[in-house]
């Protein structure tokens, strides 16, 4: 699986679902900008932008609170303990491995957490 990197500092779901979806980011920010009119994905998403995109992109994910990062694919809202991530962080999660937007290596998922002080919220499960 290829990381899609974000482009700016409020675009992480859509370069993540890019990456779990196996697109470009240029097809995925064109669907963002029906799904968010105001900032067109570039201001922050939440669960549900992510959700309605890939509706339209026949994307089918399922939100859940319950699941394994062992083996689980899927777009992973992070909670990150810094000042400016207080509306959190989206990330691609495949088979372990969390895929950061940010970089272009994947890292095991407990490292991710550990290092960044995050905490796993709602992963939108690919199914």
């Amino acid at each position: 699986m290829t990381i899609v990197r974000q482009r700016g500092n409020g675009d992480c779901g859509t370069a993540a679902l890019a990456t779990i979806a196996s697109l470009t980011y240029d097809v995925v920010d064109a669907v963002m900008r029906h799904v968010d009119r105001v900032s067109h994905g570039k201001g922050g998403l939440n669960n549900v932008d992510i959700l309605m995109a890939a509706r339209r992109l026949h994307i089918r994910l399922e939100p859940t609170r319950r699941y394994s990062l062992d083996i689980d694919t899927g777009v992973l809202r992070i909670r990150l303990n810094r000042r400016a991530a207080h509306r959190g962080h989206f990330v691609a999660v495949h088979d372990g491995f969390i895929l950061c937007p940010t970089r272009n290596d994947p890292v095991r998922w407990r490292d991710y957490l550990a290092v960044h002080e995050g905490r796993a919220c709602t992963l939108l499960r690919l199914d």
